[in-house]
């Protein structure tokens, strides 16, 4: 017997429903949303959102260019530079020297 759904295996979501919650998740709507469009509860489409990000990310693990060990030298990263604070460039730095440190927000200098 062939099930309702070809893309879902197992799925009670009619394949029409399944592909509306799709178009839904490429909209960037919330769960909540997407569930009282659709009808299906929120835990099912909280379910399947995890399920399609974790496809997501493999497929962009598979193609990605990097791999292996990735050289970052210290260049300054973001708008123009303003005297006096302290940027993500100097909160690298500091992690980096320090691992064991706890991390503190951007704003605060000793």
């Amino acid at each position: 017997m062939q099930g309702k759904n070809r893309y879902f295996r197992r799925s009670h979501l009619s394949e029409a429903k399944f592909k509306a919650i799709i178009r839904y998740f490429a909209h960037d709507l919330r769960a909540w949303k997407i569930a009282e469009l659709s009808g299906v509860s929120r835990p099912t489409i909280n379910q399947l959102f995890m399920k399609l990000r974790t496809r997501i990310a493999q497929l962009c693990n598979a193609s990605s260019p990097l791999s292996g060990e990735v050289e970052v030298d210290e260049s300054y990263v973001g708008a123009h530079r303003v005297r006096g604070k302290r940027g993500a460039e100097q909160a690298v730095k500091d992690r980096l020297r320090n691992p064991g440190t706890p991390r503190e927000s951007v704003g605060n200098r000793p």
